[in-house]
């Protein structure tokens, strides 16, 4: 195997599962060049007898199955190329500036790492680009350079870095505790923080839950561990946090937490550090599974939060009709984020751009609120955060998912009998979800008005007919499934389409910011009246809290209110636009009100395909005019 076949090995094993969308955005190679390195790769598996393989699910990704624990040899028995070897030099970079009291100079920092002042510079730049994501600067003076952080800050920084290396939940038999729960990092990690007090806090916290028997969400138990960790690696430093710290009333269970790592380690946890664990285990306790049996007597308050949190969700998403279910479950989640991102507890949601690119109108929903929520509370939310409200709304949106029905014209020439057997059997199969507008002669066809029709017919007709669908009169288990799927398609791709207009359809290859090519889309938007001047203001915004940015294309999004017509603006660009940290070639504008609340799953299913196949975004970028298009649209649908 060559470099790439590695790394595209390491990132499945290390991600669990992975689309070819993310592949492809990662490597920026073509889906077939992906298929064809796993396919390499699987081969070179058999070779070494490794009974293990790279495993492809559709519309989930590839997975590892089989002995992994083969791959993670081979993994680490696999040489370093340039590339990772950079990676590796970017951790032990910060990790030094981290770890560095005072300042140091660039030749220190040289001298340190064994590498070329030169080189220290150009990787200081990289670490640079690295620290403008979480808004942190390095400082420069006549003296040397440092991180201008505090220590809690440091330690914030850390667990976000952490956090970039994918890691994977683990459960082993034990003979003596059963099933034991472990964390799995990737190696690159260690110049943050010593695996060996990973694992240590990892079995503490696995033995702290058997003993209690408290349930703990993976991101609850990921964020605990990660946490006491970088603490103890820390103390073990003689890093402290500064903090004149208020002694608190801990919880029962935090006590006993405290204790089983002070013996384990040989150490007095400050007071700060006691108070943050506290502030884990009350989330922890709170939960949906915990919260019965640890009713939070200690803070009467606790209910007026809760009346807080269910009337703001209820008044955000009033236009929804959320169930009590969605009001219920989004309260207790709403309340332990708010909570949790008031103490500075970060989490992050291993799932996020597959959230962020299959379920779009949950995630703009989920934006919606978090806007509400920011002003009352003066938080902000990441997308992490975000993507785990989206899953409550996403869940929400299947449970009241309603099939729109389809008009139906059968055509049938086998008699009168024939022709009552299959409109039944239709009936039969497909319920409420079809309508039968009438039962025609083939000759009686070219008289009808066939808009928005499914034309079923018994008689092969012509090309002309695109919504027509050839079945036997006895309709056979492959007809209904052939109907079932023309229904699906046709509904998507039509309600998707209808919202476009060769009016506001733009090809041109300028060199554009993204502020601009916004603006002179709202601009002829304006102008026919189609949306309000507020309209700019609110896209802008919904930006700042989360690019829209998916690989090539961005999604830009109004508020629905500031919306007078429904429609979908394209705008392509063959030259790309920087927008966000991405560069798009294509832009979808959506502007879309309570007039297609019916529509949306169609809209959002047919548009989840178009941006999923890498064909059609191609050939989209190579389009000529709104015709042509079209044409690719109706190909894909």
């Amino acid at each position: 195997m060559n470099n790439q076949h590695f790394k595209l090995l390491k990132i499945i094993y290390e991600n669990n599962v992975v689309s070819y969308k993310e592949l492809i955005n990662r490597f920026k190679l073509s889906r077939y060049l992906i298929g064809k390195y796993i396919e390499e790769i699987n081969l070179y598996l058999e070779s070494l007898k490794i009974n293990s393989r790279i495993n492809f699910k559709p519309r989930i990704g590839f997975s590892i199955g089989g002995e992994t624990n083969k791959i993670e040899e081979l993994l680490n028995s696999f040489d370093d190329t340039s590339d990772l070897t950079k990676d590796k030099r970017i951790v032990q970079l910060l990790s030094l500036l981290l770890d560095i009291k005072g300042r140091v100079t660039i030749q220190e920092l040289a001298d340190n790492m064994y590498i070329s002042r030169s080189t220290l510079e150009n990787l200081l730049k990289d670490v640079r680009k690295l620290l403008k994501k979480y808004d942190i600067n390095i400082i420069g003076t006549k003296s040397g350079i440092y991180l201008d952080l505090e220590e809690e800050d440091k330690r914030q920084l850390i667990s976000k870095l952490i956090n970039t290396y994918k890691r994977k939940l683990v459960a082993g038999s034990d003979h003596k505790e059963g099933l034991k729960i472990s964390l799995k990092f990737s190696e690159d990690i260690k110049g943050f923080i010593d695996l060996k007090t990973i694992n240590k806090v990892a079995d503490i916290v696995g033995n702290f839950i058997n003993e209690t028997n408290l349930y703990l969400t993976e991101y609850e138990y990921n964020s605990l561990v990660i946490h006491i960790s970088i603490s103890i690696d820390r103390m073990k430093k003689n890093f402290i946090v500064r903090q004149e710290s208020q002694i608190y009333d801990l919880e029962k269970n935090t006590r006993k937490l405290i204790m089983k790592i002070e013996n384990a380690f040989g150490i007095q946890l400050p007071e700060f550090e006691k108070n943050y664990i506290d502030i884990h285990i009350k989330f922890i306790q709170q939960n949906n599974v915990n919260k019965i049996e640890y009713s939070d007597e200690k803070h009467p308050n606790d209910n007026k939060e809760i009346s807080k949190f269910r009337e703001i969700t209820k008044e955000i998403l009033s236009d929804l009709n959320p169930d009590e279910e969605l009001i219920e479950d989004l309260t207790v989640h709403l309340k332990s984020a708010v909570n949790r991102l008031g103490n500075n507890i970060s989490i992050r949601n291993p799932y996020l751009e597959q959230i962020k690119s299959n379920f779009i109108p949950a995630f703009e929903q989920s934006k919606r609120l978090v806007l509400g929520l920011e002003d009352d509370f003066d938080i902000e939310f990441d997308e992490d955060e975000i993507a785990y409200i989206t899953i409550h709304i996403q869940s929400f949106f299947e449970r009241t998912k309603n099939d729109d029905v389809t008009d139906i014209i059968l055509v049938c020439s086998s008699g009168y009998g024939t022709s009552k057997l299959l409109e039944q059997r239709i009936k039969n199969f497909f319920g409420e979800k079809i309508n039968i507008v009438d039962t025609v002669g083939i000759n009686q066809l070219s008289t009808l008005k066939l808009d928005d029709v499914l034309i079923v017919t018994t008689v092969p007709i012509t090309d002309s007919f695109t919504k027509s669908v050839y079945v036997n009169p006895l309709l056979t288990k492959k007809d209904i499934d052939k109907i079932q799927m023309h229904i699906k398609s046709a509904n998507r791709s039509s309600n998707f389409i209808k919202l476009l207009s060769e009016d506001f359809f733009k090809i041109d290859n300028k060199n554009m910011k993204q502020k601009d090519v916004i603006r002179n889309m709202v601009n002829d938007l304006e102008e026919n009246n189609f949306v309000k001047p507020q309209i700019y203001e609110s896209i802008i915004e919904r930006e700042k809290l989360s690019s829209t940015a998916i690989g090539n294309i961005a999604i830009p999004h109004g508020g629905v209110e500031y919306v007078n017509y429904p429609l979908i603006y394209v705008y392509i660009n063959k030259n790309g636009i920087v927008w966000g940290e991405e560069k798009v070639q294509i832009v979808f504008l959506f502007l879309l009100n309570e007039s297609k609340k019916k529509e949306l799953d169609d809209i959002y299913s047919f548009f989840n395909e178009i941006i999923n196949s890498e064909d059609v975004l191609n050939k989209i970028t190579k389009v000529r005019d709104f015709e042509e298009f079209i044409e690719v649209l109706v190909e894909e649908g």
